[in-house]
């Protein structure tokens, strides 16, 4: 059968090099170059969907409230560890390792995650009004996490420490977690706040 040709097949034969009359192609760079092109192309194209489907979008002010519960939460998922741990022991190793938690927390949360909160603070409310959902912490912050969040299962599995040193400790920085959400709820009071006040008055 004899094969047919259309004018935009013409083109397209002459524009990447390839001599319809021959059978071979009289330019060897061209066909790189058309890779690389399409290449390029085609991988923009899935980096742009990819990145509208893995990044949904999210109100400034949201962050805000996301990241005081999850510090919220994850304080009191180690606070309850801590109370299980305690549950069994005498009530004066209780009383003691809830009284020395406590001081602890508060002392992290003063001189250590009061000043995360505040950098995170100031970096959310730099973001336009609306910005990726998973932006509520830098990217070394989730590292972090995951290294905490391994040491601490290794911790408890392997009975490294004792229960009341791991409980005690375990207080403490639940409590300093806890404590250190409360300034991100302010700062989401007073945004929704303005938010409002901005709806009313426009100018």
């Amino acid at each position: 059968m004899e094969s047919v040709r259309t004018p935009s097949s013409e083109v397209y034969l002459s524009a990447s090099g390839y001599n319809p009359e021959h059978g071979v192609r009289t330019d060897s760079v061209a066909a790189p170059q058309e890779y690389k092109f399409t290449l390029n192309f085609t991988f923009n194209l899935l980096n742009l969907s990819v990145r509208n489907i893995y990044k949904p979008n999210a109100k400034r002010c949201n962050l805000l409230l996301i990241s005081g519960l999850m510090w919220s939460a994850v304080g009191i998922m180690l606070n309850f560890f801590a109370y299980r741990w305690l549950k069994p022991m005498p009530g004066l190793q209780i009383m003691g390792a809830i009284i020395v938690g406590i001081v602890l927390g508060k002392s992290i949360s003063l001189f250590g995650f009061s000043k995360i909160v505040k950098k995170n603070i100031n970096r959310i409310l730099e973001f336009p009004l609306k910005v990726c959902v998973f932006a509520f912490q830098e990217w070394k912050s989730y590292i972090l996490i995951v290294v905490m969040m391994s040491m601490g299962i290794y911790l408890r599995t392997h009975d490294l420490l004792p229960k009341i040193l791991l409980a005690t400790g375990y207080i403490g920085i639940g409590s300093a977690l806890f404590i250190s959400a409360f300034p991100y709820y302010t700062h989401y009071l007073i945004e929704i706040k303005k938010n409002i006040n901005d709806n009313i008055n426009p100018n």
